[in-house]
């Protein structure tokens, strides 16, 4: 009879430990949640190799940013970006994310030296003409004028 008490009484002190648990991850799968909806426009992204060149041959001038989703500064510069995408136009400016950690980012960051995030590369006439310093709106605009 002493054991079942004790079960019992137990179980009672246990629900409000597994309550607050339960209030914990909650709120963790929330903030995790609110992470995964930052990041850039999906139909300005590029994807591989091949996607990046395909866009640079068209000849105009263009910037290719190189980010990765979990960088302080790409986070900071993301509205600066897309709002210059939205007055100049998003065609002429688009994005990559190598910021995981596989051979196809690898294989991008070499080929047009990405040693840091954000990286801003310059595009005219299918070649690269350097890389772009500003990370503000107005930096952006001014490339094009």
């Amino acid at each position: 009879m002493v054991k079942k008490m004790n079960v019992k009484m137990l179980k009672k002190m246990n629900i409000p430990r597994i309550l607050i648990l339960l209030l914990i991850l909650i709120f963790l799968f929330l903030i995790y949640k609110s992470f995964l909806k930052e990041g850039f426009v999906q139909e300005n992204e590029l994807n591989t190799l091949s996607e990046i060149q395909d866009y640079v041959n068209t000849g105009d001038k263009k910037l290719v940013l190189f980010y990765a989703d979990w960088c302080g500064h790409c986070k900071n510069m993301k509205q600066d970006w897309i709002n210059a995408q939205n007055q100049i136009t998003p065609e002429n400016m688009k994005q990559c994310n190598v910021g995981k950690n596989n051979e196809k980012s690898k294989e991008i960051m070499e080929k047009y030296d990405v040693k840091g995030f954000p990286t801003i590369i310059m595009f005219e006439g299918k070649q690269p003409t350097g890389t772009l310093e500003g990370r503000k709106e107005s930096d952006f605009l001014d490339y094009f004028n």
